[in-house]
């Protein structure tokens, strides 16, 4: 058997040859945190009759070798696997062990590595300390962002930034459905720029109205809007598919109940609502989903509007779908307009299609582009008119009445969707 000091080992007499992992990736950006910051995660060694063999830490070895490191402390650099002779069959059970940590292993997803991250981090605090603000040095007590990049062979920008994420995973759900992490960063920084927006808007002054009024609040509730007094009703409604399910992976973080259920309790008073609250020859339009369509059509026509029995069709350029190989993607969505009384068109001969791209960063998966919300304030209202929208979701149709000089009362009852409704209205100049 080699002789081997208490606490002490060559590095040339590990043998590491035949391990299943061919790409150690690089390797040059480990060696370069290792010696910076130390190794901070030892390899793990066996005997293996008179050979020292490697169980786990391919990598980090390789690193060190990179580094010409040739004395090895124990405890600093390695720790034993096991100490008694090898037979043959435990070598085979030593291969096994390299071959269950490289193949059979599954990879983690994003929202497991970048949480991970974060606990390893509370982890590693709770053992060492918390490291000062500011550059880590290798003989600096405490632990922080940049020895857990060291330990992760990962850059420290790029592991703060996980830890950022995980973070904001936290306060707001949503991001969590992002197909990808930089989908979960862009959105995060949507977010941001909305709150940071509206932070730094210029209040609104005494005596000067706002263009928008935001109830946070189920409408059902009542009381809130006078009857005859509204010039159009703009509003998407919940399309009972539950899009949940589907599509929420899109979605900034906004969430919403798009269940069947709750889209059919909502028709009949949306229908009363705002047949009492329009002002006679006025327009009404819904986003609507078709598995909703018969309702809806007959709510409105209970409250005795005349509906437009052929929808309004929204081209969104879109070319995704749940399963492209068997189902042609979703390219349109349905509008229904419907009159009290007999409106007519500020502009006449308007075709019932519209060619509008959707919204590529989304607050909300079903957000609908300001463009298609003001082709119908267009087409049907005049500056200075007053829009209602029973589901505002992020305020787009504020957004859109206040960008063509007109007054919107919207209501939102999730607190997430009107946070964001509120900071992107408060930000309006």
């Amino acid at each position: 058997m080699i002789e081997v000091e208490k606490n002490f080992i060559q590095v040339s007499t590990i043998t590491d040859a035949e391990r299943i992992r061919a790409d150690l990736g690089d390797i040059d950006s480990l060696a370069t945190s290792i010696k910076r910051y130390g190794l901070i995660q030892p390899i793990v060694l066996g005997h293996l009759g008179d050979e020292i063999t490697l169980i786990a830490g391919g990598r980090r070895l390789a690193a060190l070798r990179r580094l010409s490191v040739t004395l090895l402390q124990h405890g600093v650099h390695f720790v034993w696997r096991d100490e008694v002779d090898a037979s043959e069959d435990k070598r085979l059970r030593f291969k096994s062990m390299e071959i269950e940590e490289n193949v059979k292993r599954k990879d983690l997803s994003w929202q497991e590595q970048v949480e991970g991250k974060r606990q390893l981090l509370q982890i590693m605090q709770a053992i060492h300390g918390v490291a000062k603000p500011g550059p880590t040095f290798k003989d600096e007590k405490g632990f922080g962002t940049n020895r857990l990049a060291a330990m992760l062979g990962d850059s420290s920008a790029n592991t703060s930034r996980d830890l950022q994420l995980a973070e904001a995973m936290a306060q707001i759900p949503g991001l969590r459905n992002a197909e990808t992490k930089a989908q979960a960063f862009t959105q995060l920084k949507i977010l941001g720029s909305v709150v940071s927006m509206h932070r730094n808007a210029t209040p609104n002054l005494p005596g000067v109205e706002k263009s928008w009024i935001l109830h946070e609040d189920d409408f059902r509730k009542g009381g809130f809007i006078g009857s005859d007094s509204v010039d159009l009703i703009w509003t998407d409604l919940p399309y009972g598919a539950d899009l949940q399910n589907m599509s929420l992976k899109s979605s900034a973080g906004a969430s919403f109940d798009d269940t069947k259920g709750t889209a059919l309790d909502l028709l009949l008073p949306i229908a009363h609502e705002s047949f009492r609250v329009l002002r006679n020859d006025r327009y009404a339009v819904f986003c609507f989903g078709f598995d909703i369509y018969p309702e809806l059509v007959k709510c409105l026509q209970i409250e005795g509007f005349n509906v437009a029995l052929v929808p309004f069709i929204w081209l969104k350029n879109t070319k995704s779908t749940e399963n492209p190989l068997s189902m042609y993607s979703n390219a349109y969505e349905p509008l229904l307009v419907a009159r009290k009384g007999s409106p007519v068109f500020l502009i006449p001969g308007q075709s019932n299609v519209v060619n509008i791209p959707v919204v590529q960063d989304r607050l909300q998966v079903v957000q609908k582009p300001t463009d298609l919300i003001k082709k119908f304030l267009r087409d049907m209202v005049t500056p200075g008119s007053t829009v209602v929208d029973w589901c505002a979701g992020t305020g787009s149709t504020g957004v859109a009445c206040h960008e063509l000089g007109m007054r919107s009362i919207l209501f939102e009852k999730s607190p997430s969707m009107a946070a964001i409704a509120r900071a992107r209205l408060g930000a309006l100049k």
